[in-house]
């Protein structure tokens, strides 16, 4: 018997319609299977169901109370959370997903960037040789710190769909040369979109490397997942760009003394 003030663990502003059999948890109507006696958790260890994330379900939770629970089962429980996300859904709701994401983080980034202007900006001024074009738009960061910073927020909005399509294209590439991507660009996308939540901390000093670091390994479980991929393969497509850019470094250091010799020569 439910007690009828009871409330749902996941989703605490819900009342409780069951509880979970294997759990013992409190489940709203959201998260309770009559059927099973299961909370929407123990189906997925059970019977490897797939549950949309809390966002998917804004409908009827309410925007801030969707993207909320969301975050904060990708943050907190990110296994369970790849664990039940559906590999086909809607590419509109991921997309959506990651421009609120980029709109919250985007106001943060561009304050801090508009206040460490002034140093930048006098380096940038005493090079020599500089064309008109430059330093009219140096003169405008330097007057206009603000509007610059509110200019650089509204770019990184407008921008974000294209840097997610364009990012999750590549990165499907690499998966599918990889062998771990065979349920389409479709997933990619929703995986690459729900993945990019530590953005949010990603205008702190320090902590916004280890945000990008998160977002990358949280992609890779999401695509192991979805694509139902072993981890060695996806990571590998994860590593490909990276060694490349490392193997061309490092041919660069090579053949650069090479050509200091050569022009030194003539």
């Amino acid at each position: 018997m439910t007690p009828t003030d009871a409330r749902c663990s996941l989703y605490p502003a819900f009342a409780a319609l069951g509880t979970c059999r294997r759990c013992g948890r409190f489940a709203c109507a959201q998260c309770f299977r009559p059927p099973t006696g299961l909370c929407a958790e123990c189906e997925v260890r059970e019977g490897g169901a797939e549950e949309p994330p809390p966002w998917e379900k804004r409908g009827e939770m309410g925007v801030a109370q969707g993207y909320l629970q969301t975050v904060r089962a990708g943050a907190v429980e990110p296994a369970r959370f790849w664990s039940s996300f559906p590999g086909e859904g809607s590419m509109v709701d991921a997309l959506l997903f990651g421009w609120v994401t980029t709109a919250i983080s985007a106001i943060p980034t561009a304050l801090l960037a508009s206040l460490n202007l002034g140093q930048s900006v006098a380096i940038l001024k005493s090079l020599p040789n500089l064309p008109p074009a430059a330093q009219r738009v140096l003169d405008f960061m330097d007057q206009s710190p603000l509007l610059f910073g509110g200019l650089l927020a509204a770019y990184m909005v407008v921008s974000y769909p294209v840097g997610l399509f364009l990012g999750a294209g590549v990165m499907h590439l690499l998966l599918r040369l990889w062998g771990a991507g065979g349920r389409g660009f479709q997933a990619t996308v929703r995986v690459q979109a729900y993945a990019h939540f530590p953005q949010l901390m990603g205008w702190i000093p320090l902590i916004g490397g280890v945000a990008s670091i998160w977002q990358v390994v949280l992609f890779g479980m999401g695509a192991s997942k979805v694509h139902r991929a072993s981890p060695g393969r996806v990571v590998g497509a994860i590593l490909t760009p990276i060694l490349l850019v490392a193997l061309c470094g490092c041919g660069l250091a090579m053949l650069l003394p090479v050509m200091l010799r050569g022009a030194l020569g003539r």
